[in-house]
């Protein structure tokens, strides 16, 4: 998929992420950083998070994953490291790659969520604020399609925040973040944010809930994107997360589905020995 259809086909997203009455946007997880399992991903998905800050990705191979995965027509979104020094230029780089999106981990104040959008729009007129440097690369057909990527990207890109703390949910923190021009979606992080409380993991402690609750009316008041990562996807866990009104729901991750995978396998395997050795 070329740069510039890559944006076509992507046209709709911010539009069907918005959309309060439709269905949600269900997103993979990649982890591991390994070419075939994204492509895999991309059989089954339209949207994949690449996990850049918990898993062991680097720029090449994330550029290779967004290749693979835009072929078989899926979109990226990149999901930077939260304590580098560089992870604006990360970033940068990600969107120059070809992907749609990015989502930066661990935000707890305005001030660092305006730096991390500003960092991903180019400057135009109706965005001056944007800090984003005009480049070639897999975006834009590495040049072939500069002009034309230029004039639409802003417009299709979509930048997300990860609220991954107790103090992000403060009220007027979490008021001042969710009205960062060029926010479009944002996301809980459930262990983080559970481990901020000092109970990492459980997120049914109260306090959780009531930051949820409180976050989930903050984001429809400033029509931005809830979002939730599902991590160990079950019916009822997915019967949840579209039941409470989020728009982005991330499913499990590809190295939960391949031990899932395996222990289901191998859990009907014994069964059937069993079943065959007691004939």
């Amino acid at each position: 998929m070329s740069g510039l259809t890559h944006l076509i086909i992507s046209s709709k997203l911010r539009q069907q992420m918005l959309d309060v009455d439709g269905n949600p946007t269900f997103a993979g997880w990649l982890q591991s950083g390994d070419w075939r399992t994204a492509r895999v991903l991309a059989y089954q998905h339209d949207l994949v998070v690449i996990d850049a800050e918990h898993g062991a990705i680097d720029l090449n191979q994330i550029a290779l994953s967004i290749e693979i995965m835009g072929g078989n027509g899926c979109l990226s979104i990149v999901r930077v490291p939260f304590d580098s020094d560089d992870r604006c230029a990360f970033a940068r780089r990600c969107l120059d790659a070809g992907a749609i999106g990015i989502l930066f981990p661990n935000i707890q104040s305005k001030d660092e969520a305006t730096k991390m959008v500003q960092n991903c729009y180019y400057p135009t007129e109706a965005t001056p604020w944007g800090k984003r440097g005009f480049g070639y690369g897999g975006c834009n057909q590495d040049g072939a399609k500069f002009q034309q990527y230029a004039a639409v990207a802003n417009d299709r890109i979509v930048i997300g925040c990860q609220l991954e703390n107790k103090s992000a949910f403060e009220d007027s923190v979490l008021t001042d973040i969710l009205a960062t021009e060029g926010l479009v979606f944002t996301q809980d992080g459930p262990y983080d944010h559970s481990g901020s409380y000092l109970c990492p993991g459980d997120t049914s402690d109260e306090r959780v809930l009531q930051d949820l609750a409180r976050y989930r009316t903050a984001c429809l008041s400033a029509a931005v994107v809830a979002g939730k990562h599902v991590v160990v996807p079950t019916d009822d866990s997915i019967r949840a997360a579209v039941s409470d009104g989020y728009r982005f729901i991330a499913l499990g991750t590809d190295m939960l589905h391949i031990h899932q995978g395996c222990e289901r396998v191998l859990k009907s395997s014994k069964v059937v020995a069993t079943r065959i050795k007691k004939l």
